[in-house]
């Protein structure tokens, strides 16, 4: 999913494409440092059930009214977040 995000760049933001298409390696490597605690969210978000995680790193939660999925990462002073709907 992030290399589609990040191969749209030159399109839309082609000062940034380099900066993306970097911080790609970076990120998956950011999820795999983290990824138990990535799972608890992730799990949660199935069950519908709020949670929140924080690492140095990254964080993730699913909001208590919302029920929405949030994981956030930092990546060299840079923050990168999904958000995931229940009602997708």
């Amino acid at each position: 999913m992030f290399e589609q995000f990040v191969s749209s760049s030159p399109q839309t933001s082609p000062e940034l494409y380099e900066v993306r298409k970097n911080d790609a390696g970076v990120i998956g490597a950011v999820i795999d440092k983290n990824y138990e605690q990535i799972v608890v969210c992730i799990q949660n978000f199935d069950k519908r059930e709020p949670v929140s995680q924080e690492m140095p790193d990254a964080r993730c939660s699913v909001g208590q009214e919302s029920k929405w999925l949030r994981i956030i990462l930092l990546v060299e002073g840079r923050t990168y977040i999904f958000l995931f709907s229940p009602n997708a």
